[in-house]
């Protein structure tokens, strides 16, 4: 089963995390427009959400062969933009270490401090999917006898979420106080930093099936769908005003926003109202199934962009990085 609708929301995801690297100073933009660390916990969350839907029917899922299609389905593109972040550092006369190259050939970047944004940089975050993958078989086997109680199977998650922010408050405060820069790492890239948001994203999943939301075409589905993207942009815009509200630091960037988006995935995934048709429209769908390829090849493509057709263009700094965007979505 596939939800078109929530397709292209992956595709504004992914923009918002490329304009956040390559384009904040040539647009002037804060907020929401800008917000690419958070959007990578929608990834997660979606990721957990879509897991739910493939998966959450069967018995029981075999790691092996899960592992093996889930890596077949990444691996490629991944090594491809690996490829050439590499080759481009070394036209550069920059060098490529040992570590850091076997690391994200591996996928195991993510874990060891101070490596994971080495080399191809959003790569961090498919280290850390891998680790959501080994992890599904073993959640959909604890989840599903509370799947008859899903205020219970719900809260659990929320419980799980807030736990983990708290931990991760403390370790940024203690790295705000001048602690190791390894917890730096530790709080905004290691794996079981993010396991709530994919824990939160499943369960929802489950829930969204076995109550039927997948059938709903209330106009509640609808209400909430607003409201909760309007939330979401709000609190992407105010996060100083979040953080001076509760009087610690919050780690925005590490599965924060999880619940939020699990709120507006479920309703978006259950509205069946015009706009969802229009999300679900041909072209947008297209550009969402593509969102994958844009966010991995994102850096490499820019590298060679500014090297190879930039020079050519003379163009001022807003209008190199919109060339560069639609280079990279062609």
């Amino acid at each position: 089963m596939r939800i078109e609708s929530l397709t292209f929301l992956r595709f504004v995801a992914a923009l918002v995390v490329v304009i956040f690297h390559f384009g904040r100073q040539a647009t002037g933009w804060t907020g929401f427009p800008v917000a690419g660390p958070q959007m990578v916990t929608f990834f997660f969350v979606l990721s957990g959400f879509v897991m739910a839907i493939a998966y959450g029917a069967k018995e029981r899922v075999a790691v092996g062969p899960f592992l093996w299609a889930r890596t077949a389905r990444i691996f490629p593109v991944y090594l491809a933009a690996l490829a050439l972040v590499v080759l481009s550092q070394l036209v550069r006369s920059k060098p490529v270490g040992a570590v850091e190259l076997g690391l994200s050939v591996t996928l195991l970047q993510s874990w060891i401090p101070p490596f994971p944004t080495v080399l191809n940089s959003p790569g961090w975050s498919l280290s850390v999917e891998m680790f959501f993958y080994a992890t599904l078989p073993g959640l959909i086997l604890f989840f599903r006898p509370l799947r008859s109680r899903p205020g219970v199977l719900l809260g659990g998650v929320t419980l799980f979420w807030f736990v983990t922010q708290c931990v991760l408050t403390f370790l940024l405060k203690r790295e705000q106080q001048g602690g190791s820069e390894a917890l730096h790492d530790l709080v905004f890239y290691f794996p079981p930093s993010h396991l709530c948001s994919f824990a939160m994203g499943l369960a929802g999943g489950l829930v969204f099936m076995d109550r039927g939301w997948a059938r709903s075409s209330g106009l509640s589905a609808l209400i909430v769908s607003l409201v909760s993207g309007a939330l979401v942009v709000y609190a992407l815009d105010h996060q100083a005003q979040i953080e001076d509200l509760v009087g610690v630091p919050l780690a925005f960037a590490s599965s924060f926003y999880a619940p939020l988006f699990l709120v507006l995935i479920l309703a978006v995934g259950s509205s069946r109202w015009m706009w969802s048709d229009w999300l679900a429209a041909r072209p947008l769908v297209l550009l969402g199934e593509a969102s994958y390829s844009l966010y991995i090849l994102q850096v490499p493509i820019y590298q060679l962009f500014m090297r190879f057709v930039a020079p050519q263009l003379m163009w001022d700094t807003l209008e190199t990085f919109w060339a560069y965007t639609v280079c990279l979505i062609a």
